[in-house]
């Protein structure tokens, strides 16, 4: 997130998780992180044991608020309100570690005349909103002059255009009595949680933040950690010891999914995706590549990247094979190609690690999509519901699907499990870490691997036959890599190409190495050999800085560079811990440093902020300390860049943000957002009440995904009136595949619950254990009643307000089965990443059963009714056969 300091936009915890064990404070919000990330939590427990006070907010009282000393509910969506709330008590009250933020933040620097917030008119809106294409045009966001490398600065924080100044005004109306009314926090409450913050900051003291996709999934998702990132900005906390902010990944390699991406919108370490216009290479990096900080060796990383692609094919000639990658036209999300696939614009798909019929939002139009194509390759350990949907889902049972009308040819691919595989994943703390194979699979299962390796060698050989110039990048792809007896491709290979090497273009009479892995020879250096024993590359590279962007080197990832260097030791493999950080213990990215940003931890002058909270150091000839340090090593902390200066030699001595062209943490972000510089509450897509802080009522650039099958409620719908949000079971494993298959797990967890307040139950003539249906505009599921005084009703601007909260783990296939809660959600877009809004919606709660077969649609019908039609545009109400609305939201266009 911006506000870090990063450009990667994805996020990575700022923070080794052992290191929270050192914060003094602990916020935990939009996780319940015992219970989904309980091994973690383990330093949650050792930072309390030493007098930590840890404070949970969360609509639900779970197993992590019962070990919290501070339990706040929230209405979920509103996490943005109460940060705001926190930040101006800061503020207001001068509580802020002002050395800190003077000189390590961007609050000192001038913005444009041009910008306006939105409490300049009350709207909602930044400057620069463009109606017609709904999106912002930026250019006001900027700092005074457009240049972000050498902004001006009022070290004073008094200039009425700072951003200081500007993060004041904006919010202002963000009081504690504003967060109970949109919130519920009773102001009480409010101030205990901001005492405990304010005591954890300064030089002798340190809080950290933890959350996980109970932020992420929300319309304004992003701007929700930007808000953290604020507060934790104004309270000295990043790049220090017990500080940060952790981004927990709820798999062991989902962090890993965005460092080498699975997305469609950047490629490996966060570079940017060409876009349509990017038409060369040069285009491309005049783009993207900045003057000032890291990013200026953008064209080092990118064409290393495009030689660990193309190799030998890829040369200054031919731009490095820049033009064979694809250039994005628009948003490529995995839901455009979903209405593509409802719409029969699409043949077929592989799904790998995935269950879109359980685990994507409306799954119930999932499932009918799969039913539009005309082959789905699943790959997967059992037969999860993506496979069996044409036999098994609710829709055949319904007779809305009929197998012999369901043409899509299913291949389905045994998989191998973890422990049948080798090869490096990514945590949480951005910590690679090698998984060694205990076992060969069983039968004709493989590994994830050996179907890609496999399929690619079968695909580059249909291309080198073809004379197609379509096929031309299939034929200049470098698949060099050796095989086990399996066919599996070596992943010690693949991580030695993720490193980086020099390639062989630079080095002649290269020795022939003798084996099929990584050969040292007697000077250290590292040689690769290909599957037929003939040298692919040169040495390794230690470390990103070696990078070239002349293609003397390749590397897969340049943030991963050092995993796998000259040595030739994985370091991804490394099981000897030698400090509390970690450092022996695999391999954090970049560089294993531990602590990104950490020149922060020291003073201006280099000096640690305290005896108890020092980390890095300048010890009058260099940066050494705990950790590996986050600035040029030999860099002064007086050090002052000339007129001109480029790179990292542009970026002073006392700015530790170096990725960031001005090298400061980004309180505003001038570049890079879709949706506004500072973070601004609006309400869920679906809310029960309106937005108290603006006229408009939602995140103005948020794509709706507009579709009769896809609606949502009006804000305050009087059929939808109870607040609707899902959470994880420690018990069970996102989807379901890994954990409702296992006899001990589905005994744990046997049946899908609802879980709603005794207040709730008594309205509605519930009681516990009783079957109930959750009904929303997309579908409607069956569940029991978990009658529990966990989750409690709130006060909301003096009305009384329900939640309800759905586990999301069940379907119809395994021991154990039951409603699939994600049926019920929408398909919708956060504005920057493309993320769904999974944890604030709104709901009915019918007591009884579920009718079954056609008397599901009738049911469906009355609680929902499914005609109408959409409006499109924000100021048209919708038209609906319905009681109230019924269509379209009350805001929203494609």
């Amino acid at each position: 997130m911006p506000g870090l300091g990063t450009s990667f936009g994805r996020g990575g915890a700022t923070t080794a998780q052992q290191d929270v064990a050192n914060a003094d404070c602990i916020l935990i919000e939009g996780s319940s992180m015992a219970e989904a990330h309980p091994v973690g939590f383990r330093w949650v427990m050792k930072a309390k044991e030493r007098g930590a006070t840890i404070i949970h907010v969360d609509p639900r009282f779970s197993r992590t608020s019962a070990l919290a000393d501070i339990w706040v509910p929230i209405r979920a969506g509103t996490d943005i309100v109460f940060l705001g709330a926190l930040i101006r008590h800061l503020i207001e009250n001068d509580l802020f570690f002002r050395e800190y933020v003077v000189y390590y933040t961007n609050a000192s620097c001038i913005l444009s005349d041009e910008y306006r917030d939105p409490e300049d008119n009350g709207d909602g809106y930044f400057s620069g909103w463009n109606e017609e294409k709904r999106a912002y045009e930026g250019e006001s966001w900027l700092y005074k002059g457009g240049d972000l490398s050498r902004p001006q600065r009022d070290l004073t924080l008094q200039d009425p255009q700072c951003v200081f100044q500007k993060l004041k005004r904006h919010f202002s109306r963000y009081t504690p009595e504003m967060a109970e009314k949109v919130c519920g926090i009773p102001p009480e409450l409010f101030h205990k949680v901001a005492d405990a913050l304010v005591a954890a900051s300064g030089p002798e003291h340190t809080a950290a933040v933890c959350y996980a996709v109970g932020w992420t999934q929300h319309s304004k998702g992003v701007q929700i950690i930007r808000a953290a990132a604020i507060l934790q900005l104004l309270l000295g906390n990043i790049g220090r010891p017990g500080g940060g902010i952790l981004a927990l990944r709820g798999h062991a390699s989902i962090q890993g999914s965005t460092d080498i991406p699975t997305l469609y919108d950047i490629l490996p370490g966060y570079l940017t995706m060409p876009h349509k216009g990017d038409e060369t290479l040069q285009q491309y990096l005049d783009n993207y590549t900045k003057k000032t900080g890291l990013w200026a060796h953008y064209p080092e990383y990118i064409v290393s990247t495009l030689k660990a692609y193309y190799g030998t094919h890829a040369t200054a000639e031919n731009d490095f094979g820049y033009g064979w990658l694809p250039k994005l036209t628009g948003n490529h999300s995995f839901f455009e190609f979903l209405y593509d696939m409802l719409d029969g614009k699409m043949e077929g798909m592989f799904l790998m690690g995935q269950n879109p019929a359980v685990g994507a939002p409306n799954s119930r139009l999932q499932r009918k999509a799969l039913s539009k194509l005309k082959w789905l390759v699943v790959r997967d350990m059992v037969e999860i519901e993506s496979a069996n949907f044409w036999r098994e889902s609710p829709e055949i049972d319904r007779g809305e699907l009929k197998p012999e009308n369901i043409e899509t040819e299913v291949f389905f691919f045994p998989a191998a499990g973890h422990a049948e595989k080798e090869g490096a994943f990514t945590n949480t703390q951005r910590l690679l870490q090698w998984r060694e194979k205990a076992i060969d699979p069983p039968g004709d299962c493989r590994s994830d691997a050996w179907f890609v390796h496999q399929l690619a060698l079968r695909l580059i050989a249909k291309a080198k036959a073809s004379a197609d110039p379509i096929d031309e990048p299939l034929r200049a792809l470098d698949w060099w890599y050796p095989e086990d007896s399996l066919g599996d491709a070596n992943m010690e290979a693949v991580l030695a190409e993720i490193n980086g090497w020099h390639t062989l273009e630079e080095k002649e009479n290269v020795e022939r190495p003798t084996s099929n892995a990584q050969h040292p020879t007697e000077d250290g250096v590292v040689f690769g050999v290909d599957r037929n024993g003939e040298p692919h590359h040169g040495p390794q590279v230690n470390a990103f800085a070696e990078l070239k962007a002349d293609g003397s080197t390749a590397c897969g990832c340049w943030i991963y560079s050092g995993v796998f260097g000259r040595d030739g030791v994985n370091k991804a493999n490394l099981r000897k811990s030698r400090d509390y950080l970690g450092h022996g213990w695999g391999f954090a990215w970049p560089s294993d440093r531990r602590i990104i940003y950490n020149r922060a931890s020291a003073r201006p002058d280099g000096s640690p902020w305290s005896e108890r909270k020092k980390l890095i150091w300048w010890d009058s000839e260099k940066w050494t300390g705990i950790d590996v340090p986050g600035f040029v090593k030999g860099k002064a902390p007086d050090y002052e860049p000339e007129v001109g200066a480029e790179g990292l030699d542009a970026i002073p001595g006392d700015a530790p943000f170096i990725l960031h062209e001005d090298g400061l943490g980004w309180i505003y972000v001038p570049k890079g957002l879709r949706d506004g510089p500072f973070p601004t509450h609006y309400e869920p897509l679906e809310s029960p009440v309106s937005n108290d802080l603006y006229s408009h009522a939602t995140d103005p650039a948020v794509n709706w995904f507009t579709r009769n099958e896809n609606r949502f409620a009006p804000p305050g719908d009087a059929r939808f009136p109870f607040v609707l949000t899902t959470y994880r079971l420690t018990e069970h494993h996102t989807a379901g595949g890994m954990s409702r298959f296992l006899s001990h797990l589905a005994e744990l967890q046997p049946e899908m619950f609802a879980e709603i307040s005794p207040e709730l139950a008594s309205e509605l003539k519930i009681n516990k254990g009783d079957y109930i249906c959750i009904v929303t505009l997309r579908g409607a599921i069956e569940a029991r009643a978990l009658v529990s005084r966990r989750i409690r009703p709130l006060r909301i601007n003096g009305k009384r307000v329900h939640q309800a909260a759905l586990p999301y783990h069940y379907g119809t296939a395994g021991l154990v089965c039951g409603g699939t809660a994600n049926d019920l959600l929408t398909i919708s877009g956060e504005p920057n990443v493309t993320i769904m809004e999974a944890k604030a919606l709104t709901c009915n709660i019918v007591p009884g059963r579920l009718p079954h077969g056609q008397a599901f649609a009738e049911f469906l019908n009355k609680y929902a009714p499914q005609a109408g039609q959409i409006s499109l545009h924000p100021e048209e109400p919708s038209v609906s056969t319905g009681t109230s609305g019924g269509g379209h939201a009350s805001e929203g266009k494609e």
